[in-house]
C-alpha cells in the first residue's frame, strides 16, 4: 500500500484542481492532506470530481478563522468512515480518524490523519501546540483502542522535534521532544526513522525561505510495526518542482498484511 501524506498550503481553485488533477494521477492508494481549505473548499470538489473517494475534517467555530488548517484523507481503492472518537477539545478540525474499508478485509485499517500547530516564539501557534498536546495524551490513544487489532496510521504535518535536532527556538526542545517520545510510549513508530535510523538530516527535507535548519514537518507514524512492514519511506519534491506546493510529500510504502496471513497467500497463489 503506498501512501502519501502532503500539506497543500490551502490551495483554492485552479491551484487546487492542478493538485486534484495530479494527485488522481499519481500512484498512491492513501493520502493525508494538510492545510487544507475548509470542507466546502475548491479542493474537495476537484478530488471528487477526479474519482477519489473523500472525507474532511469538520469547519467548527473554533476553525472559522484557521480555514486553511483542515485535514482531508482521500482514498482510491477504500472509502473512509469517521471512527466513533470524538475529536480533541482542542482545535478538532486539525484532526481527522478514519476506518477504511476495502474488498479485501485483510487491508482494512484505521487511519488518523494529523495537522500538528506550527512553531514560533511567542506566537499563538505555539501557545495553540502546547494545547494541541492533548490529541497525543488523550485523543490517540482512545484512537488506538478503537482500532482494535486493525493497524492504525498516523500521518499529517505533526511537527514533532527529534531528540538530536537543532531547534530554531532553544527553549522549546524539552517539551517538544517529550511530545515526539510520547507517540512511541503509546506504540507507535516513526516509519520514517525506522527505515533511515542513522539519516540525522532527512535530504530532502522540507525548509523555509530563512529556516534552512527546520525539522521534519510530515511524518507517517505506525502501530504494531515489524520488520518488513515498510519497504520504503522518503520525502518527494516532486510537487516542489511542479509548482504544487513549497512543501514536498513524504511516501511511505507499507506492508500491512498479518505475515500469517501473506503466507497463505502466496500459498494459495502458488
Amino acid at each position: 500500500m503506498r501512501l502519501l501524506t502532503w500539506n497543500v498550503e490551502g490551495a483554492r481553485q485552479k491551484h487546487a484542481r492542478r493538485q486534484a488533477e495530479w494527485l488522481a494521477a499519481s500512484p498512491y492508494d492513501l493520502m493525508v492532506l494538510t492545510g487544507v481549505d475548509a470542507p466546502d473548499g475548491e479542493l474537495l470538489q476537484a478530488l471528487t470530481e477526479e474519482g477519489l473517494h473523500v472525507l474532511a475534517s469538520p469547519l467548527s467555530a473554533a476553525s472559522a478563522s484557521d480555514r486553511d488548517e483542515h485535514v482531508v484523507v482521500a482514498a482510491r481503492h477504500h472509502r473512509p468512515s469517521r471512527l466513533d472518537v470524538p475529536p480533541p477539545r482542542e482545535q478538532p478540525h486539525r484532526c481527522l480518524a478514519t476506518r477504511l474499508e476495502s474488498s479485501s478485509a485483510e487491508t482494512d485499517l484505521v487511519l488518523a490523519g494529523v495537522h500538528v500547530p506550527g512553531r514560533g516564539g511567542r506566537s499563538r501557534r505555539l501557545r495553540d501546540k502546547r494545547d494541541f498536546r492533548h490529541a497525543g495524551r488523550v485523543w490517540l490513544p482512545r484512537v488506538l483502542a478503537a482500532a482494535g487489532e486493525r493497524p492504525l496510521i498516523v500521518a499529517g504535518d505533526l511537527f514533532l522535534v527529534e531528540p538530536g535536532e537543532d531547534p530554531r527556538c532553544a527553549e522549546l526542545a524539552p517539551w517538544e521532544c517529550d511530545f515526539y517520545w510520547s507517540w512511541g510510549r503509546m506504540g507507535l513508530t516513526d516509519v520514517y526513522r525506522a527505515v533511515h535510523p542513522r539519516q540525522v538530516d532527512p535530504a530532502p527535507r522540507w525548509f523555509g525561505v530563512d529556516q534552512p535548519r527546520e525539522h521534519r514537518a510530515g511524518q507517517i507514524w505506525m502501530s504494531g510495526f515489524r520488520p518488513g512492514a515498510a519497504e520504503g519511506c522518503h520525502y518527494d519534491e516532486t510537487v516542489c518542482a511542479e509548482r504544487l506546493s513549497t512543501r514536498p510529500a513524504l511516501i511511505a510504502t507499507l506492508n500491512l498484511l498479518d505475515p500469517a496471513v501473506e503466507n497463505d497467500l502466496r500459498l494459495a497463489q502458488a
